[in-house]
């Protein structure tokens, strides 16, 4: 799996999580290309070897992958603080999560097919970010191009929060929204190729990653392929 991105030299820490169904998310590893990778217990580099050259781009295999391990594998960047003591002050840690999250980088998920593993698929989601004012309106489009793939389910992963909530979704071009997210979100489109999610009016609450994943079902137990973290709404601005 290959990650790169554009924020320049400083962002030169990567993470590797990897998110396995009805689990919650997991970091693999943290690398650098001026320093030993760390990874975290559970995980180590015979079975994840990651490659990190330059600050820019970076890598992680799964090697003798199994059919359990299929799952949801993402990568992170962030400009790590540089602290001189008496001169600047760091960044306090809620500040460098809120930056990591907001570069979510490319998804890939592993489908399984009967016992084996098939080859991954893209859903692609726009914009990457938005910065936005309170009171005013999002949205967040969704597309696929997966034959036999129905429903586009949206979900949403606060900052601090290692969970994904289901906001809703479209089978076809019928809606379906969580009791908690009706009078504040708004889901349209057609399932089986594209979808919007609309943030009614902006909340700081609402500073959030949020993804969506196409599936053959609106259950969301069944949801096979894949999800992406495209969108990050940063925190809001107020006015």
């Amino acid at each position: 799996m290959e990650c790169s991105h554009t924020k320049g030299s400083t962002y030169r820490q990567m993470y590797w999580y990897q998110q396995l169904p009805a689990q919650n998310m997991k970091q693999i590893v943290l690398t650098t290309s001026y320093s030993p990778h760390e990874y975290e217990q559970g995980f180590n580099k015979e079975k994840f070897p990651a490659q990190k050259k330059d600050a820019e781009t970076g890598s992680l295999t799964v090697n003798k992958l199994q059919p359990q391990e299929s799952g949801v594998y993402f990568c992170a960047v962030i400009d790590p603080p540089t602290c001189v003591q008496h001169v600047s002050p760091c960044r306090d840690k809620e500040e460098d999560k809120d930056i990591m999250i907001r570069n979510l980088s490319r998804i890939i998920l592993l489908l399984l097919c009967f016992s084996d593993v098939s080859l991954s698929k893209d859903v692609h989601q726009d914009p990457p970010s938005i910065l936005g004012k309170p009171q005013s309106p999002a949205t967040i489009s969704c597309n696929h191009s997966i034959s036999a793939y129905y429903t586009i389910l949206w979900y949403q992963k606060p900052i601090g929060v290692s969970t994904l909530k289901l906001i809703g979704y479209v089978y076809y071009t019928s809606v379906t929204l969580e009791d908690e997210f009706k009078d504040h979100f708004r889901v349209s489109g057609d399932g089986s190729k594209e979808s919007e999610l609309h943030v009614q009016k902006l909340q700081p609450e609402d500073s959030s990653s949020y993804y969506c994943a196409a599936s053959r079902h609106s259950d969301s137990l069944e949801v096979s392929p894949l999800q992406k973290p495209s969108v990050v709404i940063q925190r809001i601005i107020p006015p």
